[in-house]
């Protein structure tokens, strides 16, 4: 899913990205690339395993994001722009 969050004192209004975000490849093994329709600039990029706990924190110049170190299993790549968030699930083999 991808959402927009405007925060409005402390209730959040979802709504749709503006712009697509791809992850490629998926499953990765070594690395995942983010890639977007547009230009975007990210404040946060979290690597998290299905029940929400942050595996991996990126910096957010990244484009190229290292997997090496993380276990095998289901992931949601959860990436924080200035047009909304965005939350994609990768595959690591």
């Amino acid at each position: 899913s991808i959402y927009k969050l405007d925060n409005v004192g402390a209730l959040g209004i979802n709504e749709p990205l503006k712009t697509n975000m791809n992850i490629y490849p998926n499953p990765a093994s070594n690395y995942v690339t983010l890639a977007f329709d547009e230009v975007v600039a990210i404040s946060s990029i979290e690597l998290m395993d299905t029940q929400g706990k942050v595996a991996k924190t990126y910096s957010k110049t990244e484009s190229q994001l290292n997997l090496a170190g993380i276990a095998s299993g289901a992931y949601i790549l959860k990436v924080e722009t200035d047009m909304g968030l965005a939350s994609k699930r990768i595959v690591i083999p």
